[in-house]
């Protein structure tokens, strides 16, 4: 998949599902393009894992070698579940869930007043990824592909 075809299969979804939250869909395009190097790499059957997100009862699951920053930019790989969605949608969904309900509802509130795209984007990226880089990933992706 290139970067535009999966700008095209999940840009439209994000827009729709996002704005039903109130959350900003350029944080969560980027974010799978990211995880799934632009839809290369969904987990799960038929790929609609996005996002890498690990498995927490919900839906089924798959296990499969991942790595992780050990928070110094150091890697390693472990074995992980991930969660397997039946659809974009579903994956999509289940961010937004995360986003307003998870660690994430701090950051989800304020941008839901204020409408900071980058401070949300700092905020999550402080929580979600093991990656000490990650927010910077996200902002640079969303910067790049006009998101905003």
């Amino acid at each position: 998949m290139t970067p535009d075809e999966y700008l095209e299969m999940i840009t439209g979804k994000a827009k729709e599902i996002c704005g039903n939250y109130g959350l900003p869909y350029a944080c969560c395009v980027a974010q799978g393009a990211i995880e799934s190097q632009w839809g290369k790499y969904g987990i799960g059957n038929g790929g609609y894992n996005i996002f890498g997100r690990k498995y927490g009862g919900e839906f089924d699951y798959v296990e499969v070698p991942t790595q992780e920053d050990d928070g110094t930019g150091s890697w390693y790989t472990i074995n992980a579940r991930f969660v397997s969605y039946p659809s974009i949608g579903d994956a999509i969904n289940d961010w937004c869930q995360l986003m307003i309900w998870g660690p994430y509802k701090q950051y989800s509130d304020q941008y839901i007043h204020d409408q900071d795209l980058e401070a949300f984007v700092r905020g999550i990226g402080s929580v979600y990824a093991t990656d000490i880089y990650y927010a910077d990933k996200v902002m640079q992706t969303i910067k790049a592909c006009d998101l905003y």
